[in-house]
């Protein structure tokens, strides 16, 4: 994690990356790279420390987030324009508890500022933990929101047709994703990089329950994900995969690992796992590979275009929801 120290530098930096699309054109443009989080008067590092955690899913360590710190006086400098903050403001007269406030766009566009509000550092240290999860999901929301907005305009239009005509859906294919394999209620698409190859899968299971998913991946992934050879193919790391919901909507996600079998291959996986008004169940899958470096950032965008998916066929509820 960087300190104070190098703030100064690191803002320099950041105010030379692009700024992203979207937002209120009347503000300036926010600087920094995707997953970074500026972190404002978190003088014991509580708040910095559960943003820095190791992040599920991943073969190897990487954090949440990329974060970075300062004081009020440090931030009212050079922090203004940073797309994401979090600020910590110890409020007594506020606030009998710890609590999660945010707002968007206040001096730069797009931008997320989060304030954790309490009412002593006491309360922040007990309380914190519980709204660490809360935070961490706004937060990546937010960053996947964005990325939802720039493939909205910049997509590959061949993989997107695949994906109305096979699925009867909407989704937003990267424009690097030339590569491809089509077969009945089956499409793979991928950047076909020598480094950072990623790709995207979307299929038809026969059952949305969570305990039958390996299974049936592995069914999928053996007939149509194969290596040089017909005994190549990609099977599920079965230990490695959790699965998350997001509140009561019907649909879930699964994360974990993937390996080829007879082959030195793996990486990450997430696949999320929609059922459609018809009864069936579709699958929309991101998977990486990236042997020579950090996987996060690149299965986090990948997880966008998953994340676009919207089809008149979803049950109530579902679909994507597009810029926020």
């Amino acid at each position: 994690m960087n300190s104070k120290g190098v703030f100064a530098a690191w803002v320099v930096i950041a105010t030379l990356c692009c700024g992203c699309q979207g937002g209120n054109p009347l503000q300036p443009k926010s600087g920094g790279r995707p997953y970074e989080v500026l972190v404002v008067d978190d003088v014991e590092g509580r708040v910095a420390s559960l943003l820095s955690e190791d992040m599920a899913g991943l073969p190897q360590r990487e954090p949440w987030f990329d974060v970075v710190t300062t004081d009020s006086a440090g931030f009212e400098r050079n922090g203004k324009t940073m797309r994401n903050v979090v600020r910590v403001d110890i409020s007594p007269k506020t606030t009998e508890r710890t609590i999660i406030r945010y707002a968007r766009d206040e001096w730069a566009a797009p931008q997320l500022v989060v304030h954790v509000i309490t009412p002593s550092r006491q309360h922040l240290v007990k309380e914190l933990p519980a709204l660490a999860p809360r935070l961490r999901a706004l937060i990546d929301k937010t960053e996947r929101a964005r990325t939802m907005a720039q493939l909205s305009s910049h997509h590959a239009a061949e993989p997107t047709r695949a994906v109305e005509q096979l699925f009867g859906a909407q989704m937003w294919i990267p424009v690097e994703m030339k590569a491809s394999k089509r077969a009945d209620s089956f499409l793979w698409v991928s950047n076909d990089a020598a480094e950072g190859m990623c790709n995207i899968c979307v299929y038809r299971i026969a059952s949305p329950q969570p305990e039958r998913f390996v299974a049936q991946r592995d069914s999928v992934m053996q007939r149509h994900v194969k290596g040089e050879t017909d005994q190549m193919y990609m099977t599920t790391v079965a230990a490695s995969v959790f699965t998350e919901r997001d509140g009561d909507k019907p649909e879930w996600t699964a994360r974990g690992l993937w390996e080829m079998v007879g082959d030195a291959m793996g990486g990450p996986f997430t696949a999320r796992v929609m059922t459609m008004a018809d009864g069936s169940t579709v699958v929309a899958e991101a998977f990486i590979y990236a042997p020579e470096g950090r996987k996060r950032n690149l299965l986090r965008r990948t997880e966008a275009s998953i994340y676009s998916f919207r089809s008149k066929g979803l049950s109530e509820g579902q679909g994507a929801r597009g810029k926020r």
